[in-house]
């Protein structure tokens, strides 16, 4: 679930920026005669746009699933049942946007309903926070874990790397005069950030722990055996 949740995240991801660069490129700059091939590219951008940030508020609610453990981990049906959903929910949810904006505005580029989303992302980060020092505070009174206080600032500022920060930097910097220093930030930080939610929503700790282990053991066996192979006359 997690995988295929991060794979339409990177997916979407690269389509939206592939069609931004198409649109502005090579039809704005030298095909400014095609109109509707440009209003075509800029829809479909817009949509992955926005299919990328609903992506980021369904890996949001995956991860307050975890910590509140609403169902089985290992229940396939009920996996099955909650891909569906975020299917329908990331792939039909832009059109239905995207066909009442159109009803009401006449536009096709605009970023109107991914305004809407980001801040419906902000929401979800604002509950989900709040839920995790919940169940924090609630397991370390059972159990008394000591660090909860770490613990929980860590996932919160790891989730806020996560789903915080984009939001914030598409909204600062849209509105610089200087559009170079958006587009720059922006990818730099977008190239930090897929390796970043693959590693904390993806790759599990004890996943990463036995990767780890596995890549120490080679190399301290490969070590080894070309130690023995020079000691020998």
């Amino acid at each position: 679930m997690r995988l295929k949740l991060f794979i339409w995240y990177l997916t979407a991801l690269v389509l939206a920026h592939s069609c931004m660069i198409t649109c502005v490129h090579i039809i704005w700059e030298y095909y400014d005669g095609l109109k509707l091939l440009s209003i075509a590219v800029g829809f479909i951008s817009s949509y992955f746009f926005m299919a990328t940030f609903l992506c980021m508020s369904v890996i949001g609610f995956e991860i307050w699933i975890t910590f509140r453990e609403l169902g089985p981990e290992n229940s396939l049906r009920c996996d099955n049942k909650r891909y569906k959903m975020y299917a329908i929910y990331v792939w039909s949810v832009p059109i239905i946007f995207y066909i009442l904006y159109m009803l009401t505005l006449s536009s096709i580029w605009s970023f109107g309903p991914v305004v809407i989303i980001l801040f419906l992302n902000f929401f979800i980060f604002i509950i989900m926070s709040f839920q995790i020092c919940i169940i924090r505070y609630n397991v370390s009174t059972v159990r008394s874990e000591q660090n909860n206080i770490f613990r929980t600032a860590k996932t919160i500022l790891s989730i806020f790397f996560m789903m915080g920060i984009p939001r914030i930097i598409f909204f600062v910097f849209l509105y610089m005069s200087n559009l170079a220093y958006y587009m720059i930030s922006k990818y730099i930080f977008l190239s930090i950030e897929a390796p970043l939610i693959f590693k904390l929503f993806v790759l599990k700790t004890n996943v990463w722990n036995m990767l780890k282990n596995s890549f120490w053991h080679r190399y301290t066996q490969a070590n080894t055996t070309t130690d023995d192979m020079s000691s020998v006359p």
